[in-house]
């Protein structure tokens, strides 16, 4: 009995903690049994509030400790050298005057001296590399935001946004992709969204989807202080999105 009437309780918090994120209030949800101690009076226990009290910041801490070291695993995946950070680097900033291969001598990075140089076709290793890190980073965007999204509003705002920095990226360098908002099933294959036959969308179509996207992420992030505020410097902020 006591089982069933707690039900209620654990979904009623859950179901307000959705709609709080989702009107851009930043919420997490904390389980309450791990802190919450009363006597042995069966279904109607009174509380024990000097044990509470003592259980509660430690149960606190330890949820923002493991949100904070998610954080950082997030940020490792989604921007480090084996997320964004190659492609853009490869495909988008070396394609200039020849910066970073001066003189004659660019046999020592043959990939990118072709793209520096606009001698490539579609079967440059750089760009394939490119194109799947891009979905790489979407992959691991939709995981956080199918796996966290009722209580990690923080990690929730910033893969929306990448999510969609991504495709934009893509859009700019490839026309029309596979938008890819989930994680994808064994069995399913993406199509390129102009050839989607369940979401066709044209090329500014999916401009305006990743605009609408940042739009409604930027409401739960949040915003950088100053130019001395270090960790506004490496996560996804309001300003970015």
């Amino acid at each position: 009995k006591a089982v069933i009437i707690s039900t209620g309780e654990y979904l009623s918090s859950t179901i307000i903690s959705y709609a709080m994120n989702a009107k851009g209030i930043r919420t997490k949800w904390m389980d309450a049994r791990a802190m919450m101690v009363t006597n042995d009076s069966y279904l109607k226990g009174e509380p024990d509030m000097e044990a509470i009290s003592a259980a509660v910041p430690g149960v606190v801490a330890e949820a923002y400790k493991d949100m904070d070291n998610l954080m950082s695993v997030f940020q490792t995946n989604i921007t480090g050298t084996i997320g964004i950070y190659i492609p853009m680097r490869a495909l988008f900033n070396y394609c200039s005057d020849d910066v970073y291969h001066p003189g004659i001598i660019n046999y020592d990075q043959i990939d990118i001296s072709a793209l520096n140089d606009f001698s490539y076709d579609s079967n440059l290793r750089s760009i394939k590399d490119a194109y799947s890190r891009f979905y790489l980073v979407i992959n691991e965007a939709n995981k956080y935001i199918e796996k966290y999204q009722a209580d990690l509003p923080e990690i929730l705002g910033q893969a929306r946004v990448i999510r969609a920095y991504a495709h934009m990226m893509l859009a700019i360098g490839w026309g029309t992709p596979p938008l890819v908002d989930h994680v994808l099933g064994e069995s399913e294959f993406p199509y390129n969204c102009d050839n989607d036959p369940e979401r066709s969308m044209t090329h500014a179509d999916l401009l305006v989807w990743c605009a609408q996207e940042c739009e409604s992420a930027a409401r739960i992030l949040e915003e950088r202080e100053s130019p001395q505020d270090i960790q506004g410097a490496y996560r996804i902020t309001k300003g970015f999105a």
